[in-house]
């Protein structure tokens, strides 16, 4: 019986954590203020550097043809808000893998990267598993929307709170 306890309470613990790696640390509606992320030539940035502005923050990798297929819609977002909106591509590959698929796109908004992948940092923060994923921070800098498709964002712009 005591066996059978001890199973049962491990599989618990074994789901509790599952869960507690599974929650995004920030929620809708609260304030980010998150880690040092870099450019390609190693000069820092923060969220707050950003802050007056709508920030998205396009998280993908070389990997995903779908991040890939979507630079063409965060051109144009650019182009058309570049006034009320500030992009920030988030890559979640090795460093080394980020510096050479950097060079053969045309990213023309900031390529940002804080070299852990997935596992710490804001890809953590914001629970980041499927590629491509969009997070909107507002200028007061809340987090404030959460999406898959910057299609989606250029067909719903119109209908966001401007500051």
């Amino acid at each position: 019986m005591k066996t059978f306890f001890l199973i049962i309470l491990c599989n618990l613990f074994v789901v509790l954590s599952m869960q507690a790696q599974q929650t995004p640390k920030i929620e809708l509606g609260e304030l980010y203020i998150g880690n040092e992320l870099f450019d390609i030539n190693g000069r820092a940035f923060r969220l707050e550097d950003f802050r007056g502005k709508y920030i998205l923050l396009g998280f993908w990798s070389q990997s995903s043809n779908e991040s890939i297929a979507d630079f063409k819609q965060l051109k144009k977002l650019k182009e058309q808000h570049a006034d009320k909106l500030t992009i920030a591509s988030i890559c979640v590959d090795k460093i080394d893998n980020w510096k050479t698929s950097f060079k053969q796109k045309e990213i023309t908004w900031y390529n940002l990267s804080n070299g852990t992948q997935k596992k710490e940092g804001i890809a953590k923060d914001f629970y980041i598993e499927k590629l491509p994923t969009y997070i909107l921070i507002a200028p007061d800098g809340t987090y404030y929307a959460r999406l898959v498709s910057a299609a989606l964002y250029i067909a719903n712009w119109e209908n966001l709170p401007m500051p």
